[in-house]
């Protein structure tokens, strides 16, 4: 849980207007079915449990006038206490405090230079719940955008300082000759981009965006078919390597004991090209039909033919390694 880390001055409940001195007030209203308060500047709190703030009473809290205590005495200046909360009690879902008046306000009240009263509380940043009453004062301006900060503590601090309509309209990226309203407006625009981004999100457009599972799907279903369609080339390939070697032995023009020569390097695309064009050009060395002794002279073989090493430079084969490979196919030992 997010510590409760600022106050809030925005309920603003009118006085009996009949000259009395009450000794109860109301502090925070019961909450609506929402199980929020709210101010009369729209700000809205959760409080749903006036029982658990009125237990973290733990010692008489100030009633001033217009939150001095909350903004002037930070600065060092005089905030008089005009009362003093000495009991909260929870009722029906509300906050009520009896309070001791002093001779100052007392007077206020019976003279009605006061009509209301502000409370101001810490909340959860996070879940905006009311977690203690910090003071409350005496006012006239039923309407008081006055949000003070402090660094983290429950209670007030001196680091205390009411946000100005300057820092807002530097954070709404408004020009400092901006209004109230244009601040207000520049919210509401916001919060609606909100509304607007969240739906979008909710319910994304199909023509950019599918359910992961249906990718993944069709994922799957394209690496499939790209490794039948590899395994399909393989085949043909081997195939048309096979068909070309057969028709160069039928031909005579290489010998069936270089056949698995051939097919090694006719193992990539690009081999089975310069075997076709070596083939092409390459005279009959065997006649068609006839045996000839796996392929080598009688007594062996030395040294390549010159068609053999036209063989060699057209396919990039060194020549020591052909004649190797054809004494091992011919039963040839490495000295032969």
């Amino acid at each position: 849980m997010s510590k409760p880390a600022a106050l809030a001055a925005a309920l603003c409940f009118v006085l009996a207007d009949d000259g009395l001195v009450p000794e109860w007030i109301e502090l925070i209203p019961a909450p609506g079915a929402d199980g929020m308060v709210r101010g009369t500047d729209s700000r809205a709190w959760r409080f749903g449990n006036a029982a658990a703030v009125a237990a973290n009473f733990s010692r008489r809290l100030p009633v001033d006038i217009n939150h001095s205590t909350e903004i002037k005495a930070p600065k060092g200046e005089p905030s008089p206490a005009v009362g003093w909360i000495e009991e909260l009690q929870a009722r029906n879902g509300a906050l009520w405090g009896r309070v001791t008046w002093t001779e100052t306000g007392a007077n206020a009240l019976k003279g009605r230079d006061y009509r209301f009263v502000s409370p101001v509380f810490t909340y959860d940043r996070a879940s905006t719940d009311i977690v203690r009453l910090t003071s409350a004062a005496l006012v006239n301006n039923p309407n008081l955008p006055l949000a003070l900060n402090s660094a983290g503590s429950v209670d007030p601090s001196p680091e205390l300082a009411p946000m100005s309509l300057k820092a807002i309209l530097v954070a709404l990226k408004l020009a400092e000759s901006a209004t109230e309203a244009e601040a207000v407006n520049a919210i509401h625009a916001l919060n609606a981009n909100l509304v607007t981004a969240t739906n979008s999100a909710q319910t994304p457009d199909l023509a950019k965006f599918v359910p992961r599972a249906d990718h993944d799907a069709a994922l799957g279903r394209a690496v499939n078919a790209e490794t039948a369609l590899n395994a399909v080339k393989t085949t043909n390939h081997q195939t048309a390597v096979n068909a070309e070697i057969d028709a160069a032995i039928a031909a005579g023009k290489v010998t069936p004991a270089s056949r698995e020569f051939y097919v090694a390097t006719c193992a990539s695309q690009d081999g089975l090209d310069k075997f076709k064009a070596f083939v092409a050009s390459q005279p009959v060395i065997v006649k068609p039909g006839a045996i000839v002794n796996g392929g080598l002279p009688a007594g062996g073989q030395t040294t390549l033919s010159a068609e053999q090493k036209a063989l060699c430079a057209e396919m990039g084969v060194k020549e020591e390694t052909y004649l190797a490979e054809l004494k091992a196919l011919n039963g040839q030992t490495a000295a032969a």
